[in-house]
């Protein structure tokens, strides 16, 4: 999986919530814990605007409110971490936005839409019958890819709604395997696509660890036979136990457990296959990664590792403050590490020998640094 669908597995997840915000929010209060300003990508104020605020570990919504006439909002308290989302009132031409996993420390934000072009998409079977009720998805193309837009297909299997101009766009059906189209440029008159969509067949099992069921696992799917195709993901419940929908044909699915405490394991499932029973996932090596800015100083950063026993990355998973995290590893493996926050390289170590513990990335080079 590459981390572009890494990126979009992770976003997936933490925007489920999104179909659950309320249409009606509270008016700001004069301030709060957290404040801020919705803007349009001009720099003029976005009144009426829907801002939702969740709690970046647990994913839920906290809070929601409205910008007033100037932009401004505010909310009475926010999560140690938090994600904000901005909807633009029904009669904007503008997309929605995210800012994604701030801290505590950022008592103001500022929420910038950009110019949404009308997209309008068709959503069919394999023989070309129109799919109603269909899920239709548009992320905006950035560092960390975020959900702006959603909407159903009609009886006709037809949807309109507003995209950015980069966007990636998603069709989900139950029964049936997702579809994605990836980086598409979105032109100011707009654009057309056609989604279609396979009869799909449910994958059943469990993911388990040397101590019992874990919980929380993310499966990501891809068909291996041309022409190849990405078949979404799903997340085990508390019992470990899933249902992942995928395509007919043979297929890859990499399992991944978000708290880096087990290694990330790749299975091949024949085209017949359906009911997967345990899948076991090892714990492997500790590995300590301390990343570092340009001058030294400890840098928060999403880590991805590479592993040569597992052949597949693992789950990407935020550094603390001080850019320390300690992930799982076999055999040689890879480490690439994103900051959160703009401005740095991103930093890159590859086929490292196990054994050097701890590790650190330094972008003062760019590269890696045993200490």
């Amino acid at each position: 999986m590459s981390l572009t669908k890494a990126a979009l597995v992770m976003l997936g997840v933490s925007a489920i919530a999104l179909s659950g915000v309320p249409g009606i929010g509270k008016d700001p209060g004069p301030d709060g814990s957290l404040t801020g300003l919705c803007v349009d990508y001009r720099g003029f104020a976005v009144p009426d605007a829907r801002i939702a605020l969740f709690d970046a570990q647990s994913l839920e919504l906290v809070e929601t409110t409205r910008s007033n006439a100037d932009g401004r909002f505010a909310f009475q308290t926010a999560p140690p971490t938090y994600s904000a989302f901005a909807e633009p009132p029904p009669s904007s031409t503008l997309s929605g936005t995210w800012t994604l996993d701030r801290t505590q420390e950022n008592t103001a934000i500022e929420l910038v839409l950009r110019p949404g072009f009308e997209v309008g998409v068709r959503v069919v079977d394999q023989e070309g019958r129109a799919i109603e009720g269909a899920e239709v998805r548009v992320f905006e193309v950035r560092r960390d890819p975020a959900l702006v837009a959603h909407t159903l297909t009609d009886a006709e299997g037809r949807a309109t709604l507003l995209a950015p101009p980069a966007a990636h766009i998603a069709a989900r059906s139950k029964g049936r395997p997702d579809r994605w189209l990836y980086e598409l440029e979105i032109p100011p008159e707009g654009a057309h696509f056609n989604f279609h969509m396979p009869q799909g067949r449910l994958l059943t099992g469990r993911v388990i660890g040397p101590y019992g069921p874990v919980p929380g696992s993310v499966l990501s799917s891809r068909q291996t036979a041309e022409p190849e195709e990405w078949n979404g993901y799903a997340v085990s419940d508390e019992k470990g136990r899933f249902e992942l929908v995928v395509s007919e044909a043979p297929t890859e699915i990499e399992i991944l457990d978000p708290s880096g405490y087990h290694l990330p394991t790749v299975r091949t499932i024949p085209s017949v296959t359906k009911e997967l029973g345990d899948i076991q996932l090892d714990k492997g090596e500790r590995i300590s990664i301390r990343t570092l800015d340009a001058d030294g100083y400890g840098l928060p950063t999403r880590v991805w590792l590479w592993s040569e026993q597992t052949q597949c990355w693992s789950y990407g998973r935020e550094t603390d403050k001080v850019g320390r995290i300690d992930l799982a590893a076999m055999g040689r493996y890879s480490v690439v590490a994103r900051p959160i926050f703009g401005g740095q390289r991103v930093l890159e170590l590859w086929n490292k020998e196990p054994g050097t513990n701890p590790v650190e990335l330094s972008a003062r080079r760019g590269i890696a640094a045993d200490r």
